[in-house]
């Protein structure tokens, strides 16, 4: 319609979504952790059991969709300090799709939720001219066992930490997905590093999380997903209505990742990054999270602070001051 531009692909801006939350009815009593931009879950009390529940589809990738979805709705409960226990799933099927292809999927599927000790209760299924390729979305809910945990905890001072570096998703996508055009730029050995992305070291962040869940200095967590590390630390600002400078040169990238960056044009602090983890840390609890990733070998590191200002910024390896980059759609959608 004239006058009405369509909207782009990736995720709703920020403020447009948050005003269309606002339409919404009231929260119920038993909502203590409603929707928002930048939250992972929503935080239910129902009786006397604190639950988390989170919805994401899988819409990038084809291969092993089962192992994302689990992966990445696990994720969202790990960072608000709730093991996954309940999986109500949909599933919308392309006209060509088969019936062994959805076997395989359905196997995938068994794996996946006997691993996380995971029970799927419902969901739908449905085979659509709608959809190009599977589309998946999964809605995950868990019971809480760190109830400290929320957006509201952070305080000016604390520090942003972050473990494991970024985008390992992306790059496991993009090796599984454009692998010949990838051979241009990296080499066999490391296109092969990429695609095991998804199981050494893993896209789940359950583990990590799991932890630093008892330490009281933690405040809160999230996951980077779609739009990158980037979108994911403004993501954290809005939540918690506080601001962040981030010190670029700290921030822990993939050598593969900055390679096909360079070749292909793009920013891989925009690119869809599961399997690292955002730490919000009072000052004090800084070095406690440190050694405990130390020790277990998992790559970590300071790369902010949280500010009164509610501004995020980015502090360039020349020292200069700008405004940190957001994504709302994510770098891979310009490459796939």
């Amino acid at each position: 319609m004239a006058g009405h531009p369509r909207l782009p692909e990736g995720k709703l801006d920020h403020e447009f979504l948050k005003r269309l939350l606002g339409k919404l009815p009231s929260q119920h009593e038993a909502v203590l952790l409603g929707p928002m931009p930048g939250s992972d879950a929503a935080l239910l009390r129902l009786g006397n059991v604190l639950y988390a529940v989170t919805s994401d589809p899988i819409t990038f990738v084809t291969a092993r969709l089962a192992e994302y979805l689990i992966q990445v709705n696990a994720n969202d409960l790990a960072v608000c300090g709730a093991r996954p226990e309940f999986l109500v799933l949909d599933l919308l099927l392309p006209p060509e799709t088969s019936e062994d292809e959805l076997e395989t999927l359905f196997e995938d599927l068994r794996k996946k939720v006997e691993a996380l000790g995971i029970t799927v209760v419902g969901g739908h299924t449905e085979v659509t001219d709608a959809v190009q390729r599977m589309v998946a979305i999964g809605t995950l809910w868990g019971r809480v066992v760190a109830p400290h945990l929320h957006p509201h905890a952070v305080r000016p001072g604390d520090r942003l930490l972050q473990v494991r570096p970024v985008p390992m998703e992306g790059m496991a996508i993009l090796a599984q997905e454009i692998p010949d055009r990838l051979r241009a730029i990296l080499s066999e050995r490391e296109i092969e590093r990429c695609r095991r992305f998804l199981d050494d070291p893993g896209i789940g962040v359950l583990p990590l999380a799991e932890r630093i869940w008892a330490l009281p200095e933690v405040h809160w967590m999230h996951d980077p997903t779609e739009g990158g590390i980037a979108t994911a630390i403004h993501e954290m600002a809005m939540a918690t209505g506080l601001g962040i400078e981030v010190e670029q040169s700290r921030i822990l990238v993939i050598p593969e990742a900055q390679k096909v960056a360079a070749a292909f044009g793009f920013d891989p602090l925009g690119l869809i990054a599961s399997g690292s983890l955002l730490v919000a840390v009072a000052p004090e609890g800084v070095e406690k999270v440190l050694q405990v990733f130390k020790k277990a070998g998992v790559p970590v590191q300071e790369i902010g602070v949280f500010q009164e200002e509610p501004v995020v910024s980015v502090q360039t390896p020349t020292g200069s001051k700008q405004p940190l980059p957001l994504f709302p759609q994510d770098e891979l959608t310009r490459l796939l």
